[in-house]
């Protein structure tokens, strides 16, 4: 986005990601900017479809918003990598296998949720 449409563009589209973020999350849940279009979110006490189900309904919701800065007739779509947390895993190793994810939807044609295993506490996503 900032490359095509520039920085102040890049600005008003994370700017209401953020405002989709508030309504979207639980208030024990956490969300990370990894960098770029990357974000990392921690949903504690989720099982496998409920972190599914957040995914999914996050990246419906990405897909009806109209984001300030972009022309009407840019739609923006989300993908999301979703993994869980193994026992005696650290934090490093959980985002790499939701990361691995991330990718699988990627190549899977992008706007979509791929998850690596169940009870997930991590899902990254980010803007096709």
């Amino acid at each position: 986005i900032n490359d095509t449409f520039g920085h102040p563009a890049g600005d008003a589209v994370l700017k209401t990601f953020g405002h989709l973020l508030q309504g979207a999350m639980r208030q024990v849940d956490i969300c990370g900017r990894l960098g770029g279009e990357e974000f990392a979110f921690l949903l504690p006490n989720c099982d496998a479809a409920g972190a599914d189900a957040f995914a999914q309904r996050l990246r419906g919701i990405v897909r009806q918003t109209r984001f300030d800065g972009l022309p009407a007739s840019r739609q923006l779509t989300a993908s999301f990598g979703v993994a869980s947390a193994r026992h005696g895993e650290g934090l490093g190793a959980l985002i790499a296998r939701a990361d691995t994810a991330l990718y699988r939807a990627k190549r899977q044609g992008r706007d979509r949720v791929e998850t690596q295993a169940e009870n997930p506490l991590l899902s990254t996503g980010t803007a096709d």
